[in-house]
């Protein structure tokens, strides 16, 4: 029994140094990003991970038939299979003809033999020292790591705390008197003169269909900065307090303590959510909270480690979730039901599109993985943005139908940036015209026109001055060329 005993501690102690070395590398990404992924996002890679090892531990122990050993060369070798590609890639600096088929097993032929002359030459003592000091190194690394993920994880249950009640009110039981307000943004949908000079493509329809909605539209509106979290932080907090010299968590501390929230509950306002409403520290009441943190090429957490392993040739990214949730965003916002007029709700929607990835082409239909960013095409961008504007106009005529009096504010962040080419960005479309925005306001069909050649900040300042009858002047915008 005693024996048994011991022998069920070493395989276990065994697995244990396999699973931080597992660990590790999932682990690092979602400290790295842990003020928008969900710690649930690495459940998956590090059983995939682990699975890696232990196939890698049962191998070697049929041929060295020690656990110590065999520890050592799991530990090693299953780190060496996770991390791969970027093993895979320096060898392609040096060797530019070598395809993955040639270097898998080239990588795999010389760390076996490396092994075998590890395990024939060095003692059992010396190997055991080592898998305790790889532990105890990997181990303190995943500790300081979570460490400096700790302030964004209490941040992200707070928040969540905070704001769990705010999306439980059915506008149908509230009616102050008080006309609603739909605050529509779509991720890099270009202004008016961008998608024309750059694309060859007239959006006048649209513009003419606004005006005809009585919105006051601003073609030549012009933001701060073209990137996302500065931008729709500085929207949330109703003033330029971040610009990208800023760190990540910082824009998202600010950008989640919306200041905007605050001052509509002020006056007598409830916010809810729609779509990714989340980004803003507002959950979505169509689910966007299961909804997994993304790259800007439309990869997960699971995603972006799998592709790093020497399984990437298999991985594809699922995109399926992100355009079901753009369609169940427009669904609930085509739902007569979900209209109460003067109900004093703000209604806050966020959609990543016509950003890519390019999911939908113009007719809504899903688009091939492999063109989903690409922007070398401009078909791909394009028909999203088309498609993107339909949807617009599906929800403008929900509204202005449902709720007629009520205030419409629809923007965008950015124009199209191509951010994810290196070789287009900044060189395709100038700085400038990056910050080019959608920019139109709905005032209960009356003419706001001080947003005419305004920010998108700025117009929001200028609507809610209007609406709330306070006094908040045009601020200087701090753009950058």
């Amino acid at each position: 029994m005693g024996k048994s005993n011991s022998i069920i501690k070493q395989i276990a102690k065994s697995l244990l140094y396999i699973f931080v070395v597992c660990s590790y590398p999932p682990i690092f990404i979602f400290a790295q990003n842990a003020a928008e992924a969900q710690i649930f996002s690495i459940c998956l890679p590090i059983a995939v991970n682990l699975v890696f090892g232990i196939i890698v531990l049962c191998l070697s122990l049929v041929v060295t038939r020690s656990l110590i050993q065999s520890t050592f060369v799991s530990m090693v070798l299953t780190f060496i299979l996770i991390n791969y590609r970027l093993i895979e890639t320096l060898i392609q600096k040096a060797i530019p003809y070598l395809k993955y088929w040639h270097i898998l097993p080239l990588v795999f032929f010389v760390a076996l033999h490396i092994f075998y002359i590890i395990t024939k030459t060095i003692s059992k003592e010396s190997i055991y020292l080592t898998n305790k000091v790889i532990f105890c190194v990997v181990g303190a690394l995943i500790l300081f790591n979570l460490a400096l993920a700790t302030p964004a994880i209490i941040n992200k249950v707070n928040l969540s705390t905070n704001s769990s009640t705010k999306n439980k009110i059915n506008p149908s039981e509230v009616g102050t008197g008080k006309p609603n307000v739909y605050y529509l943004i779509f991720d890099e949908y270009s202004g008016f003169e961008v998608i024309k000079n750059y694309y060859g493509y007239d959006n006048r329809e649209f513009y003419d269909y606004l005006t005809n909605k009585k919105f006051s539209v601003s073609t030549n509106s012009y933001n701060e900065a073209s990137d996302t979290t500065v931008v729709i932080t500085n929207y949330m907090s109703l003033d330029y307090v971040v610009d990208e010299s800023v760190d990540v968590a910082t824009r998202t501390r600010y950008r989640t303590n919306a200041k905007l929230f605050k001052l509509l509950e002020e006056h007598g306002y409830d916010v809810r959510g729609v779509g990714l409403s989340e980004f803003m520290g507002l959950p979505s009441i169509i689910g966007s909270n299961d909804i997994e943190a993304t790259t800007i090429t439309g990869e997960n957490i699971y995603e972006i480690l799998m592709k790093n392993t020497f399984l990437y040739p298999f991985i594809k990214s699922n995109t399926s979730k992100d355009a079901e949730l753009v369609l169940d965003t427009i669904e609930y916002m085509k739902n007569k039901s979900n209209f109460n007029p003067n109900s004093s709700m703000m209604t806050m929607l966020y959609l990543c599109i016509p950003h890519q990835p390019f999911i939908f082409d113009k007719d809504g239909k899903m688009v091939n993985v492999e063109n989903q960013n690409n922007w070398r095409d401009k078909k791909y961008y394009l028909e999203q943005y088309i498609y993107t504007t339909k949807l617009i106009v599906e929800c403008v005529d929900s509204i202005t139908t449902n709720d007629p009096n009520s205030i419409i504010i629809l923007q965008s962040d950015h124009s199209a940036r191509a951010s994810s080419d290196i070789e287009l960005h900044g060189n395709f479309i100038s700085q400038k015209d990056m910050t080019n925005i959608l920019n139109a306001v709905y005032f209960q069909g009356e003419s706001i026109d001080e947003i005419l050649g305004q920010s998108g900040l700025n117009t929001l300042r200028i609507t809610l001055s209007k609406l709330l009858n306070t006094e908040m002047p045009v601020l200087e915008v701090p753009f950058n060329e």
